[in-house]
């Protein structure tokens, strides 16, 4: 595999969406038409036709990034994101890839798994279609996301209900995990069957995987998975209602800012000054410049005058990190000391004018 920058051009070729700079520059320099990025950079964007320019230059459909993310071809082709929504283009993407030689079981990307479970996760129906029709297999877990009760129950009866795969996430955390109740046709009633089956096997539901969050490990359990990457509002409650611990789901349910899961937790009894490296979720969300749930987290008993490892409080943070007046103006309404000094001596006030924050200097002069 090419080690140098010619693959640069290629990328480069992708990115303007140009067959023919790209069947060009393929052919001059064929060692960097087969370094992994360029046919990565092509599934992302769902361009079958300079996949196939790729491919012909001697393109590995089964490449493996040399980045963290680890993606394949087919993986970077149907993984969910945010800012890159899926298209016809993806879905010839993977046609061209499979009809090529691309392994439909081959696990890849940040979360070591195979396509079809990326596919599941993105609730991509087409894609579901396309791997399982291709000879895609799956085991416990891919049982679990796609709610396939009958492979489930036979598959708990063989491994048992609390198997792990390969980074100890277990089937509960994998039905968490999924997203084809978003289908129409599936709903969430069906993942609550799935639910039920598991907890009736008597799977533990706070199991979890062990995720490095700074220098501490995060527990992500079922629920977490629920709230953060799916806010599956009805699996959410029912997950509590079956007495999931719902400490390690309050950042990200703060983050995600949906009051239907932000009360479900609340009621069974989330401790929203749990910390974590240090901050609690009132923290962490100013820190992030993600304040829409500071509102409530005040409301529901979020310490204001909590600090983080540099004894600031949610209004230093505020103030420094540029948040709108309107959420200074909440935290002080909470009781928020803008006299307080953070661990170096500076108040709220200080922070501001030296970032140069007029906004928040001009209120917090006005206390």
């Amino acid at each position: 595999m090419a080690n140098g920058s010619g693959y640069k051009a290629l990328c480069a070729a992708v990115a303007d969406g140009d067959q023919v700079t790209l069947r060009e520059a393929a052919a001059s320099d064929p060692q960097a038409a087969r370094h992994w990025k360029p046919i990565m950079d092509a599934a992302f964007v769902g361009r079958a036709d300079l996949i196939a320019v790729l491919l012909d230059a001697g393109a590995d459909p089964n490449a493996i990034a040399g980045t963290p993310g680890r993606h394949s071809p087919l993986v970077r082709a149907m993984q969910p994101h945010a800012t890159i929504p899926k298209h016809a283009g993806h879905d010839a993407a993977v046609d061209m890839l499979l009809a090529r030689g691309a392994d439909p079981d081959l696990a890849a990307g940040p979360h070591g798994m195979p396509p079809l479970l990326y596919a599941a996760m993105g609730a991509f129906e087409g894609f579901v279609d396309r791997l399982r029709t291709a000879g895609a297999r799956y085991d416990i877990h891919g049982a679990a996301m796609l709610y396939d009760l009958d492979t489930l129950r036979a598959e708990i009866a063989r491994v048992g209900v609390d198997s792990p795969d390969a980074r100890g996430r277990t089937p509960l955390q994998h039905m968490a995990w999924s997203g084809m109740w978003k289908l129409p046709q599936v709903g969430s009633e069906r993942a609550l069957e799935c639910l039920a089956v598991l907890l009736e096997a008597g799977a533990d539901i706070d199991l979890f995987e062990r995720m490095m969050e700074g220098d501490e490990v995060f527990p992500a359990t079922a629920l977490w998975r629920a709230v953060s990457w799916q806010e599956h509002v009805a699996l959410v409650r029912a997950l509590l209602a079956a007495g999931a611990d719902p400490r390690s789901s309050v950042f990200s349910a703060g983050f995600g800012g949906n009051e239907e899961i932000l009360e479900a937790l609340h009621a069974h009894g989330a401790d929203w000054n749990w910390r974590l490296n240090g901050r609690t979720p009132l923290l962490d969300l100013i820190h992030w410049r993600k304040p829409g749930a500071v509102p409530w987290l005040l409301a529901h008993g979020a310490d204001v005058a909590a600090t983080d490892p540099d004894g600031r409080t949610a209004l230093h943070l505020a103030a420094l990190r540029g948040v709108k007046v309107d959420y200074l103006e909440s935290l002080v309404g909470h009781g928020a000391d803008p006299a307080a000094p953070d661990g170096a001596g500076h108040t709220a006030l200080d922070l501001a004018r030296q970032k140069g924050r007029a906004k928040a200097v001009a209120y917090l002069e006005s206390l």
